[in-house]
């Protein structure tokens, strides 16, 4: 079943925008209130969050990072501009736009280097099965939350229908 869903969310794509609607279900699923597709006024430039949380008083700003390519890494490089963005959306001029931290979530794996620097500068990554028990395989589980590219009864054209208009759970 994990890897069917694991198939299931690579199926999302090509583009990451399907992705990103996903993961805010399941975070949603997860008792988060959240936003999608945001613009975002730091205190040096304006930023595009994908997924925008909120919990517990608690404001997290999101960069979901798609591959189709189940061997595809999120690097170093993802991690810095990431850090970056959120330190400035830290400091914004309008509570609007301020968050308290960020993360960096993709549907794959990171690089050895990528965790390392995530760990140093205490940047919230989550990846298919990062962390080992919290990765975002077990939260689809925990929460039983599908994509609808699970659903074996729908042709492709029904389920490219669907995701163009916002629809990623098997249950809606």
């Amino acid at each position: 079943a994990r890897y069917s869903t694991k198939r299931a969310v690579y199926a999302l794509g090509p583009s990451g925008f399907p992705f990103e609607q996903f993961l805010g279900e399941v975070l949603k699923a997860h008792g988060w209130t959240v936003r999608t597709d945001m613009m975002l006024v730091g205190r040096c430039a304006p930023h595009e969050v994908d997924v925008l949380a909120e919990k517990n008083g608690r404001r997290v700003g999101i960069e979901a990072k798609f591959h189709n390519d189940p061997g595809g890494k999120t690097d170093i490089k993802d991690a810095l501009y990431v850090h970056a963005r959120y330190e400035d959306l830290k400091q914004a001029p309008t509570q609007s736009s301020r968050v308290d931290e960020g993360w960096l979530v993709t549907n794959t794996q990171f690089t050895s280097n990528a965790i390392r620097y995530a760990q140093c500068v205490n940047l919230t990554i989550l990846g298919w099965d990062y962390p080992r028990t919290r990765g975002i395989s077990a939260m689809i589980e925990e929460a039983k939350v599908h994509p609808l590219t699970c659903l074996t009864s729908l042709s492709a054209s029904e389920k490219k229908r669907f995701l163009d208009n916002r629809i990623v759970l098997c249950k809606s």
